[in-house]
């Protein structure tokens, strides 16, 4: 939320091509634990990375981003505070035209004054989601700015969601200061840890709280800032949490209705659930008007910007249809439900959303309450990439095309058929079986065409909502196909897997003692048997434990010795196993083995 309390977290990045764990009850194991180095060898804190000249920062919705870059902004400027150092941080989702870019970042005092002196300056760009201006633009205006800069005294953070990260400006920025010099990295979930402090700092019963949270099954709440502080605030209130993402979320929006700035909660003429109709009323005219910012006084010349709306744009017909009656929308009613906790400042008498998750829930929910046909919502929704192609999500509406989804199936099934991935990674857990059929062939065929772009961040995690009848039949193919792409094959077998898929262990077996198979795909066959195996098929991996130079980061032996150890082998056979590391410096399962599995009170055994 957008006043929350500062919360005394440390947040960990993760690289493109890395891996976390997510292995402590749903939770993020511990970088700094007992264990961290073995188990999260991937993740960053952000003074490990702060010297990459380019660094872009992505991020889920409602994983705290922008918060964590605030935070970062603080940090920074006390790490720059000598002179030498400068720092700057602007928002690009404020700006609505290529000019607004220009002038007000690049033409800044605070940026001309840097260009003519000798100083270092760090410069956080957040929001490149939100920007108005079509995607291409922002990028080629960015470019084009920063080619007129001193790249050696210039770093760069960029931040933007996961999902929506263009890889075109990624190559500029590429050719600009070069590979080396540009990373990715997204920002992880949070630990237990975190979570308890935040419960701590907001006065609630942290025992109690955690509890609630695991019983609930609502840890996929928990580990996201956002969603936190709604499981608080709905504890704090009743007790106890909502149970489903949608309910939290409207729990969420009706007690921010509740709040009215620093006036009783009582004042107003309208019901909470009145002020909740006209708020999705307001975020379907601001996030399909592409409208960012919402102006009071129709009489200010800011209201004659590009990407502001008016408050008398707002009132007039239709009427809202709430509470068996309807409510008439006029200029008084407006003004009371921007007055609540739902929007917040903007500068110059400009009013936005107080985080972006709300608006996009709440305009798809104003689509759910006016029973808009599947077809006219695609319309919204959905756009051809280019005359004669297949249609594709507009970018700035995933996120409520998701919320769409969950209600409606035909859109549910128009986004696994195109953007398979962004399911998942809202964790859609309530998924028709059909869908998931549906799904799980969309991952599959996308992952063969070469053309995923979307990161595949901690997916893997999630892959068990995909579970159903038939699934084996589905996955036999892809997994025994040699002619498939190795990632491909893996994608198929940790589906199997994460499905507990036991039909496919003879072909996951074959596979992992097999020499003329990839290594990749072994190394996911045998940890597949590993996991779901029956105690036969365990005791034919161990030909893996002597896997020799083939077995190049000790993985095969790795979940070999899990599948074995303590029931099929001896402690002589075990010892005569644990070979020093091919590969020092690679932290997988090998080190995961020797580090936690041989030791007692051990974390659950998950790389």
């Amino acid at each position: 939320m957008h006043n929350r309390t500062r919360y005394q977290w440390k947040r960990f990045w993760c690289p493109p091509d890395g891996k976390y764990s997510l292995a402590d009850r749903g939770f993020l194991v511990d970088p700094e634990g007992e264990f961290g180095r073995a188990l999260q060898p991937d993740l960053v804190a952000f003074d490990a990375i702060a010297e990459v000249p380019c660094l872009v920062l992505l991020g889920e919705p409602g994983t705290g981003k922008t918060f964590a870059l605030a935070d970062l902004v603080r940090e920074r400027e006390g790490v720059h505070a000598a002179p030498g150092g400068r720092v700057h941080h602007d928002d690009l989702g404020q700006y609505n035209t290529d000019t607004g870019i220009r002038d007000e970042i690049f033409g800044c005092d605070a940026f001309t004054d840097w260009a003519e002196s000798d100083d270092v300056l760090e410069l956080f760009l957040d929001s490149l989601d939100e920007c108005i201006v079509e995607m291409r633009s922002v990028a080629k205006l960015l470019v084009e700015q920063l080619r007129k800069c001193d790249l050696t005294r210039l770093r760069l953070r960029l931040v933007c969601r996961t999902a929506v990260w263009p890889g075109f400006l990624e190559q500029d920025l590429r050719e600009l200061w070069g590979d080396a010099d540009v990373r990715l990295y997204e920002l992880v979930p949070l630990r237990r840890k975190d979570m308890l402090i935040a419960a701590e700092q907001r006065g609630v019963d942290a025992s109690g709280f955690g509890t609630e949270v695991i019983d609930k099954d609502a840890v996929p709440f928990a580990i996201k800032p956002i969603t936190l502080e709604m499981l608080l605030d709905a504890y704090r209130e009743t007790g106890a949490i909502p149970s489903t993402q949608a309910e939290l979320y409207r729990q969420g929006c009706l007690r921010l209705c509740a709040a009215r700035g620093h006036r009783r909660q009582e004042e107003g003429d309208l019901t909470y659930e009145q002020r909740l109709a006209v708020a999705e009323r307001i975020a379907a005219l601001t996030l399909f008007g592409r409208r960012t910012a919402i102006c009071r006084d129709v009489g200010d010349s800011v209201a004659l910007a590009g990407g502001v709306i008016t408050v008398s744009e707002m009132v007039g017909e239709p009427a809202e249809p709430v509470d068996g009656s309807t409510l008439r929308v006029d200029r008084h009613v407006v003004e009371e439900v921007l007055g609540t906790g739902l929007f917040t400042s903007r500068g110059r008498q400009l009013l936005g959303w107080g985080h972006k998750s709300y608006e996009e829930f709440l305009a798809a929910q104003y689509l759910i309450r006016h029973e808009l046909l599947p077809e006219q919502i695609a319309d919204l929704v959905f756009r051809p990439a280019a005359p004669g192609e297949a249609p594709h999500l507009v970018p700035q509406l995933r996120e409520t095309a998701v919320w769409l989804a969950v209600a409606i199936p035909e859109i549910m099934e128009r986004i696994a058929a195109i953007d398979p991935r962004l399911l998942l990674r809202r964790q859609v857990a309530e998924l028709a079986m059909g869908v998931r059929a549906r799904l799980t062939e969309a991952l599959l065929q996308l992952e063969e065409s070469g053309r995923a772009e979307i990161h595949d961040f901690g997916l893997s995690d999630r892959y068990e909502v995909l579970a159903h009848p038939g699934l084996e039949d589905k996955l036999r193919p892809y997994i025994e196909d040699t002619q498939k792409r190795r990632e491909t094959r893996a994608l198929a077998i940790d589906i199997a897997r994460s499905c507990k898929a036991e039909t496919l262990v003879s072909a996951l077996l074959t596979i992992a003692i097999s020499d003329g198979e990839e290594l990749r795909v072994r190394e996911c066959a045998a940890r597949a048997v590993a996991e779901i195996g029956d105690a036969a098929a365990k005791r034919q991996l161990r030909s893996l434990l002597s896997a020799g130079d083939a077995d190049e980061n000790d993985q095969l032996k790795a979940y070999a010795l899990r599948a074995l150890w303590p029931a099929e082998l001896s402690a002589e056979e075990l010892f005569a196993a644990l070979t020093p590391p091919k590969r020092q410096l690679y932290h997988g399962a090998y080190q995961y083995f020797i580090s936690n599995d041989l030791l007692p009170g051990g974390v659950p055994k998950i790389v």
